[in-house]
């Protein structure tokens, strides 16, 4: 991505994220939660094909995980793949095309999940 592009995406991202005001300043003055949301800006800048998100639902707010959620599914109408591994059965259920349940590791189910 060309900076300007990179730009770009990240002020959407901090936009979405509600974090413009906050996005020039130290981390280290960041709480958990916007911690949370830094990684997933970071994850989601350079708009990958393979999207990876570990318990994105952790600390993160409602507003932002609706927004979340648009943007994964904007991702899977342009046929990117995003791999979601989370303790959170309702959120992922409402936006998962396929889910597998794991314990330990071992897979327990694998389908397709009508959208």
């Amino acid at each position: 991505m060309s900076p300007v592009d990179i730009e770009r995406r990240l002020e959407e991202l901090f936009a979405m994220a509600d974090m413009s005001e906050t996005a020039d300043g130290p981390v280290k003055n960041y709480s958990f939660g916007m911690k949370r949301k830094l990684s997933i800006i970071e994850a989601l800048c350079h708009d990958p094909a393979l999207l990876v998100l570990d318990e994105p639902t952790t600390g993160a707010d409602v507003q932002f995980l609706v927004r979340l959620t648009g943007i994964i599914k904007q991702r899977i109408k342009r046929g990117q793949i995003t791999w979601i591994t989370g303790n959170d059965p309702n959120w992922i259920e409402g936006i998962a095309t396929k889910a597998a349940l794991m314990d330990s590791d071992k897979f327990l189910a694998v389908g397709s999940v009508d959208l």
